[in-house]
C-alpha cells in the first residue's frame, strides 16, 4: 500500500532529526553514571596546629545522573566504608575506626546524596548541596565541582571543609590536639552507562 507524502510529514520528519541532532550536538541528555573503585576521597586535617595528618578513604561507590542541559535534575548517592580509613600509620588507622572516632562496626558506611544541583557561571563548573552522613548524623553540604569528559569516562572533583563535632568524631580532644575543620577532596571516576 502507497500513501501520499505530505508537507507536514516532511516538515515533521526534518523536525525530529534536528531536533535529534542538537540534543546529541549539545549533550543535553541525561547521563547515568556509576562511580568506578579507582575514585578518590581525601582529608587532612591539623594536628598540634604544627602538623598536618593526611589520609584517605577506598572502596568508593554509588551512582547517579548528570544532565549538563539540565543539572537541576541531576543526583547522586555515593558512600565510603568508614573501616577503610588509612592515614600511614595502622595504629592511629586502628584508633580511628572505634567508637570515639567512625565507630565503623556499627555504622559502616559514610554517604553523600545530592538535594540541589545547578550550574555555575563557569563553564564545566556546578554548585552541589546534598547531605553528608557520618555515624548515622547528617548535617547539610555546599561545595562546587567541575566535571570533565575523559574519553568514556566523566570525572568530578570537589572540595569541602567539615567540622569534627558536627559528627561527634573525636569529642575528648580539643581542637589543638585535632583540629576542629577537616577539608575533604573528592575525585569521582565514573562510567557512563
Amino acid at each position: 500500500m502507497f500513501f501520499k507524502v505530505t508537507n507536514s510529514i516532511i516538515l515533521s520528519m526534518r523536525y525530529l532529526i534536528l531536533l535529534t541532532f542538537f540534543t546529541f550536538a549539545t549533550g543535553a541528555f541525561a547521563q547515568n553514571l556509576l562511580v568506578l573503585p579507582e575514585s578518590e576521597v581525601t582529608f587532612s586535617v591539623s594536628n598540634l596546629k604544627v602538623n598536618t595528618v593526611r589520609g584517605s578513604f577506598s572502596g568508593l561507590r554509588g551512582e547517579g545522573s548528570f544532565d549538563p542541559g539540565r543539572p537541576e535534575k541531576s543526583n547522586f548517592e555515593v558512600s565510603v566504608g568508614a573501616s577503610t580509613v588509612e592515614t600511614g600509620i595502622g595504629k592511629r588507622d586502628r584508633h580511628l575506626q572505634e567508637e570515639e572516632f567512625f565507630n565503623s562496626e556499627a555504622f559502616p558506611r559514610i554517604a553523600v546524596k545530592s538535594r540541589d544541583v545547578t550550574r555555575s557561571a563557569v563553564e564545566g563548573r556546578y554548585q552541589f548541596k546534598g547531605e553528608l552522613t557520618i555515624k548515622d548524623i547528617s548535617k547539610p553540604i555546599e561545595c562546587a565541582f567541575s566535571l570533565k569528559n575523559e574519553g568514556n569516562l566523566i570525572v568530578l572533583e570537589a572540595g569541602f571543609t567539615i567540622l569534627r563535632s558536627d559528627f561527634n568524631l573525636g569529642e575528648s580532644y580539643g581542637s589543638f590536639v585535632i583540629g576542629e575543620e577537616v577539608d575533604v577532596q573528592v575525585k569521582l571516576i565514573c562510567d557512563v552507562r
